[in-house]
This record gives C-alpha cells, structure tokens and sequence, in this order.
C-alpha cells in the first residue's frame, strides 16, 4: 500500500516508542487483506473470462447465420440468374 521507506521510517518510530505491536497488527491486517484482494480477484477475473466467453460465442453464432443467410441470397441470385439464362437459349 505505501513505499518501502515510508513502511521503515514508521516501524522505526513505532519502535522508538515501543509500540511494535501496532506494526504487528498492521501486517497482519494486510496480509489478511491481500490474501482476500487475491481471492476477490481471481473471481473477477473468472467472471470476465467467462462474459467474454459468452460474447465470443454468441458473436461466432451470429456470423455463422449471417453466413448462411448471405449464403442463401447468392445462391436464389444465381438460380434466378440460370433460370434466365437456360430461357433465353430456348428462345
């Protein structure tokens, strides 16, 4: 949370006044804290992973209707077009 220097310029005058135990205190504090900044974390960062997931995925669906759907249009397109072509060689 603070720099080194600030963290020893304090624990020297905790210890001037022998009041150590306020520095223990505080350690353990933050070693609780982070242990739980990293578990709360490591859920966000599950819970990104998985939303982009979803994303993704429905993204890939939607590209592969749009697919078949351009698909399907260039296909009637090229049916009209051999429709036209195979009843202008009869005329």
């Amino acid at each position: 949370m603070y720099d080194q220097p600030f963290l020893e310029t304090v624990a020297a005058k905790l210890a001037g006044i022998d009041r150590m135990d306020v520095a223990e205190q505080y350690n353990a504090w933050y070693a609780a804290w982070k242990v739980n900044d990293i578990t709360e974390m490591k859920k966000v960062a599950e819970w990104y992973r998985e939303e982009v997931d979803r994303k993704f995925e429905k993204w890939k669906k939607e590209q592969q209707e749009k697919a078949v759907e351009d698909w399907k249009e260039k296909r009637i397109t090229l049916l009209k077009l051999k429709r036209e072509l195979l009843l202008s060689m009869k005329s």
